[in-house]
């Protein structure tokens, strides 16, 4: 049976006993507890001990992101984030979740939050800070609370402040679940309704083609082009509704505004692989290297373009 995977994300040697102590408490709901330490990253001779991490970040269901008062070791990519501060191991995890859209929960030392105050009205004043190692970490908040989603965050004094908040939150994802449960039965009972009356429909349009094919054949053949326009118009526009859903086309459309479906129809055209369609739409070049690690996002471009295909053999006929 599968179970949910819950990625701790923090620095390691100041918050050594609250990661313990969670995987015990996430062992304890059933759940796959995945921690560097513990040796559940699986680790390839291709890739190097940091990628790794961000792979199984990506594989999990939940990522838990604790933040003490060290901002952690500097990530081997190199690559740079706003207030002029650096990547820590840790906030590439985090970033990595988001771009996956896994849900994030993000716990603050109490300490840490109170010194951020301090902070907010002193940016450009050297400060030592007794808790915070470094003002990157502060810098770091100031990314968190930037976010428009996904980016719940609570303080805590102890370990006992993380779990309680997870159980109330893991006891609401489940309510939501049995709702959404119900809906669903009540959702497929009135689809079935729909597929009767669409049933019903499709005789009637039938009974009305061989009326007009009797009536008149040139008027029946404007009638029947003009209704097949409209239903691949529609199927086109429901196409694209379906794509903007996607992982993957939420993440496109962070860079790119398509201005309705013939657009993104001649864009997916007009581009034949991945990189040349992710280029095309403003994607930069770190995401790009990113996503092409990734083959979920091929999969679905090339699905993608099999749709695109068929509308347009069916435009030429």
């Amino acid at each position: 049976m599968s179970k949910p995977r819950i990625f701790v994300s923090s620095t390691y040697y100041d918050l050594k006993f609250i990661r313990g102590t969670l995987e015990t408490f996430i062992k304890e709901y059933g759940f796959d507890p995945i921690l560097f330490e513990k040796g559940h990253v699986t680790y390839s001779n291709d890739f190097s001990p940091e990628y790794s991490s961000y792979r199984e970040v990506a594989k999990s269901d939940m990522l838990i992101f604790i933040l003490g008062g060290s901002y952690g070791t500097k990530a081997n990519k190199k690559t740079e984030i706003k207030f002029n501060a650096y990547n820590s191991i840790s906030k590439e995890e985090y970033e990595v979740a988001l771009k996956n859209n896994i849900p994030t929960y993000t716990f603050i030392l109490s300490e840490i939050v109170n010194e951020y105050e301090i902070f907010k009205l002193n940016r450009n004043k050297s400060i030592v800070y007794s808790t915070a190692k470094t003002t990157e970490i502060f810098k770091l908040l100031d990314f968190i609370y930037s976010l428009n989603e996904n980016n719940v965050a609570t303080s805590f004094s102890s370990i006992y402040d993380i779990i309680g908040f997870l159980k109330l939150q893991w006891a609401g994802l489940f309510q939501e679940f049995l709702v959404n449960r119900k809906e669903q039965l009540n959702i497929n009972n009135i689809k079935e309704t729909i597929n009767d009356l669409k049933d019903i429909a499709t005789r009637l349009e039938k009974y009305n083609e061989k009326i007009i094919l009797q009536m008149d054949a040139k008027l029946a053949e404007e009638l029947l082009i003009e209704k097949q326009e409209l239903i691949q118009k529609r199927e086109l526009e429901k196409s694209f509704s379906q794509f903007c859903d996607t992982t993957f086309g939420k993440f496109i459309l962070k860079y790119f505004d398509f201005e309705d479906q013939n657009h993104w129809l001649n864009m997916i055209e007009k581009n034949e692989n991945l990189i040349s369609f992710l280029k095309s739409c403003n994607v930069p070049k770190k995401q790009i290297d990113y996503v092409m690690q990734n083959d979920s996002s091929e999969n679905e471009f090339l699905n993608t373009r099999k749709i695109i295909d068929k509308f347009i053999s069916n435009s030429n006929v």
